[in-house]
């Protein structure tokens, strides 16, 4: 390989016999290997970054189908076991409740037993209105399995809301923990931020 370096030629010198003087050099040994070296740099931090770029966008595809497996699997158990009611419930007052609403009355009907005969982990089922809580309620012997399993014990990050192993599972303690994601895509208890 030739490399052409102009020198600065004095303003007394110009050009003699209309030929400009150019030097002519040819690169070194050492400067092909050197030159060698930073293209194969070059390709090595190109393939790195490739690979980061490709895991990244592998993660964020799973993130997403993990969020529709998940809202797709609630659905499904949402359609399955629970039923609207057809009015919306209206407070009654009652003499029993200190604060004049009927605890009887509930937007929703869930068949727990049903639920629970197919999920036995399934103790409950939480829901607010206006809100995208309307989740079962799973127990289990330790407080790590439903931060990354679904109710029907498949993986999914979003998990399952769950009941704190030190609480009773039939909600007859006077305070019972409750445990749930604030997922990203406005599921779990995210709703419960604003």
């Amino acid at each position: 390989r030739l490399r052409a370096n102009i020198h600065p030629i004095p303003w007394y010198a110009g050009i003699r016999e209309g030929v400009l003087h150019l030097r002519i050099v040819q690169l070194r040994p050492v400067d092909v290997a050197v030159l060698r070296g930073i293209i194969e740099d070059l390709i090595a931090l190109c393939v790195v970054f490739i690979g980061v770029f490709g895991f990244s966008a592998y993660k964020i595809v799973s993130t997403i189908n993990g969020y529709k497996q998940a809202e797709k699997s609630y659905t499904d158990l949402t359609q399955q076991f629970t039923n609207t009611t057809s009015t919306s419930p209206t407070p009654v007052p009652s003499a029993d409740v200190g604060d004049g609403i009927d605890p009887e009355v509930s937007p929703i009907d869930v068949d727990i037993a049903a639920l629970h005969a197919q999920y036995p982990d399934v103790v409950g089922w939480i829901y607010s209105p206006d809100t995208k809580i309307n989740y079962p309620i799973a127990y289990t012997d330790n407080n790590f399995w439903y931060l990354d399993h679904l109710y029907d014990e498949s993986y999914n990050a979003n998990g399952t809301i769950f009941i704190d192993t030190k609480c009773a599972s039939d909600f007859s303690d006077k305070n019972t923990l409750v445990y749930g994601h604030n997922m990203n895509d406005g599921s779990m208890f995210a709703s419960l931020r604003n």
